[in-house]
């Protein structure tokens, strides 16, 4: 008789964003996202409010009514793409001690909704104290999403990204010293050089292959690799990318519904 174990979901690294909007599955207990199905997640965020609730005290009025508060444990935490909170149902007032607002955390835990909002139910919460390690979290998660929405190179190029990218021509015109090589040697015949043209096999330089991208990945291509934290105007979006402004903003539309970027301020977006 064979029994299966205890199996524990993986950890994925996310921002708060991308469980705003995603979906809670009820019958599953989990959010689908654009990582897929996710239960349990690990999130950086800084400390906005921390408080502590006890339980009702028991009196002569309600001794005999049975508990429905337990004392809780509420951290709020904010990573600026969104809020959320992390409740520890078992705490006391002195639990994370060594946590206070303002504090940058990293927390380890189940993911639930509650009134149609995400709440992390902690498992480990930990102090930053390198700033680059928040850093490289950012990095790893644009990683993520690049591998998710940037195409593989097999891909053909649809027929839109041949409006935007064009082959650049090749410059067959030889250096300045060659030319006055050229023109000295004018007439005359070297032996050497013919016997070891004749012997190497000349392969003509290989075109200049078009990245393969359609618009919208094209733009998303552009912030993800133009962002240094403080986004990408619309300006500069439309003077790599040659789209008009109209085009332009139907597709940053659309790659705000699939939640791949965000406005973090007016005309300027950032990867999510």
């Amino acid at each position: 008789m064979s029994s299966m174990g205890f199996q524990r979901m993986p950890t994925k690294k996310l921002k708060i964003a991308h469980l705003l909007v995603g979906q809670y599955n009820e019958d599953t207990k989990d959010f689908t996202t654009v990582f897929g199905r996710v239960k349990r997640g690990r999130i950086i965020a800084t400390v906005l409010d921390k408080k502590f609730f006890s339980p009702p005290e028991t009196t002569e009025n309600n001794q005999n009514l049975e508990q429905t508060t337990s004392a809780r444990m509420v951290l709020v935490l904010d990573d600026g793409t969104g809020i959320i909170r992390a409740i520890n149902w078992n705490a006391t007032e002195t639990t994370y001690n060594d946590i206070n607002i303002g504090d940058d955390v990293e927390v380890f835990g189940i993911l639930k909704s509650y009134r149609e909002r995400p709440q992390i139910i902690p498992e480990i919460i930990q102090r930053i104290v390198d700033p680059n390690y928040e850093l490289l979290r950012d990095l790893e998660i644009k990683k993520q999403l690049k591998a998710i929405l940037v195409p593989k190179k097999d891909v053909k190029p649809e027929k839109a990204a041949e409006e935007i990218l064009t082959e650049p021509e090749l410059d067959l015109t030889p250096p300045p010293q060659q030319q006055k090589e050229k023109k000295k040697g004018k007439g005359k015949t070297n032996t050497n050089k013919i016997e070891n043209a004749e012997k190497q096999e000349v392969n003509p330089p290989k075109p200049v292959e078009m990245g393969d991208f359609n618009i919208k990945d094209k733009i998303y291509e552009i912030i993800l690799t133009r962002d240094s934290g403080n986004g990408v105007s619309f300006e500069d979006l439309r003077e790599e990318s040659q789209l008009d402004a109209e085009t332009l903003k139907r597709v940053l539309v659309t790659l705000e519904k699939e939640t791949a970027i965000g406005e973090t301020r007016p005309g300027y977006y950032q990867p999510l």
